[in-house]
């Protein structure tokens, strides 16, 4: 289906799989992000909501674009480190999307995102350069610095550090970064291995192989009370300690 405005703009209309996980107390910040994008994100396009969580009742009440996936809520660090292999379960239901967008619990549309958040040309995969890094060089990188992980990036390697928060791309390279990271975190555990980051660590790692790809600026991804440097933010990284701090969302 094409969408035509004024006769000017010609939009073809995408299926958009959003990715969400919500397990133990982080539900609590399912209602802020969905409200918010539904009025904000990508809005000529066809949304469809999977939300990972243990308590898929929560979700009936929200119709069909909402896909409850039961998944158990685990100490931390798993629910972040074992997000691909959530995602995972999903894949008779992500495969018919166009595109996938994972977000963080508490993150919240503070305006419109709309085509730029798209990969272009030859762009497959989307992340978004670290609020906190995108200002340092290569050697204040958090990056994984041990050689035995499969997350390991040498020294001098990377000139970008992409946050674990939002991660986008084209449905079926997105499913080939989830079944390799997948795959290298299950390496690392059986070497008794997790890497600094978790998740994040290896996304990077990923990411630092992969040329095709989109790095947004960090106003899609800034934290609520840090001082912006580079324009309004886009999406809001809601302040835990505000809410319980991250002790409690992760008991």
């Amino acid at each position: 289906m094409k969408l035509n405005f004024l006769n000017k703009v010609t939009i073809e209309k995408k299926q958009i799989g959003i990715l969400y996980i919500a397990t133990g107390k982080y539900v609590f910040f399912w209602d802020a992000f969905f409200n918010s994008a539904e009025k904000n994100f990508l809005l000529n396009h066809e949304k469809k909501y999977f939300v990972f969580t243990d308590q898929p009742e929560y979700f009936s009440a929200y119709g069909s674009s909402v896909v409850a996936i039961t998944v158990p809520h685990l100490p931390w660090p798993y629910p972040t480190l074992y997000r691909f292999k959530f995602f995972l379960l999903a894949v008779d239901h992500l495969k018919n999307c166009d595109y996938l967008y994972f977000f963080n619990s508490n993150m919240v549309f503070l305006d419109k995102v709309g085509e730029e958040i798209l990969p272009k040309n030859n762009q497959k995969l989307v992340g978004i350069n670290h609020p906190g890094y995108f200002r340092n060089g290569n050697k204040q990188f958090p990056y994984e610095r041990n050689p035995l992980s499969t997350a390991y990036i040498k020294m001098g390697d990377g000139d970008v550090y992409c946050m674990g928060a939002l991660i986008g791309g084209c449905a079926n390279d997105f499913m080939e970064m989830t079944e390799k990271i997948n795959k290298n975190i299950e390496e690392d555990e059986k070497s008794g291995i997790i890497a600094l980051w978790h998740d994040e660590s290896h996304l990077n790692k990923y990411m630092l192989t992969y040329s095709d790809k989109l790095i947004l600026d960090p106003r899609y991804g800034y934290p609520e009370g840090w001082l912006l440097w580079i324009g309004k933010a886009k999406i809001q990284i809601i302040d835990k300690a505000k809410n319980g701090g991250h002790h409690y969302f992760r008991s």
